[in-house]
């Protein structure tokens, strides 16, 4: 319609009207092109927040993970105390023979695992960060990430003490104990049997008498002890990650702060 009037103004010469409905038909496609910018940059918009939403379900994956490493790690200190207890006062071991044992596969146990960073990583690969609410709010959870990928560095690639405590240890125990002690059934296996309070305490100073395993008994209470410490404080982190997230999307973080953990 309007395309008619414009010709029609042309041939009559009407140079005002042709004018004038040209002005017409630029204005509305300027103003269909920013309707069209207004709604990428709308939809943009709502995908930063849904973004930074699965972000935020992430980290709350993280506090989970770094209680229960905390748990784990706590556990293993305590059974290497047992250990070196054992090894500084063998008969100690006497009223409980089987703990001895216990403990000395419990030491063994890894204990730091990378939390899941599929999400943030993702979204990085993909160009996504830009869409958050803030570029603040990027700039935090970016330090957060490298901050973790720092712990993988630390715990999860340096294995040293794990490894040369599990060769300092090994022959201590049978195949079939070794067996029963994982399977935690060691109480109701032959494998048990006959191993009392004289046995225990024999086993215990034959640790203590061995240099190579005592080093590295030490080692790994200092690798399980750093890991408990770390997790603990990066538990409350992650706390606070998910608290900041919340204030962004102006949501409430009381459901966290009422299970947050005591110091």
């Amino acid at each position: 319609m309007i395309l008619d009037n414009i010709s029609r103004a042309l041939k009559e010469q009407n140079w005002l009207a042709a004018a004038i409905e040209f002005v017409i038909v630029i204005f509305g496609v300027v103003i269909g092109f920013q309707i069209q910018a207004w709604n990428e940059s709308r939809a943009a918009a709502a995908q930063g927040v849904v973004n930074l939403a699965l972000v935020r379900d992430e980290v709350k994956g993280h506090v989970e993970a770094y209680a229960e490493m905390t748990e784990r790690a706590q556990s293993r200190v305590t059974a290497i105390n047992y250990l070196i207890n054992a090894t500084t006062d063998p008969t100690s071991v006497a009223a409980n023979p089987i703990e001895l044992p216990h403990d000395l596969v419990r030491a063994r146990f890894r204990t730091y695992q990378a939390p899941n960073r599929v999400v943030y990583e993702g979204l990085e690969s993909r160009g996504a960060m830009a869409l958050m609410p803030t570029a603040r709010i990027v700039s935090e959870l970016r330090t957060y990430y490298q901050e973790i990928g720092s712990w993988d560095i630390v715990f999860g690639e340096d294995k040293t003490a794990i490894i040369q405590f599990e060769t300092a240890s090994a022959g201590y125990l049978t195949g079939p104990q070794m067996e029963a002690l994982y399977a935690d059934n060691a109480a109701s296996t032959p494998a048990f049997e006959n191993f009392g309070a004289e046995q225990s305490v024999g086993l215990a100073r034959r640790l203590s008498e061995d240099r190579e395993f005592m080093k590295w008994l030490h080692e790994l209470y200092d690798h399980h002890r750093g890991i408990r410490d770390m997790s603990h404080w990066q538990e409350k982190e992650s706390r606070s990650m998910v608290a900041r997230i919340n204030e962004v999307l102006g949501e409430d973080s009381a459901d966290l702060a009422a299970t947050e953990p005591a110091s």
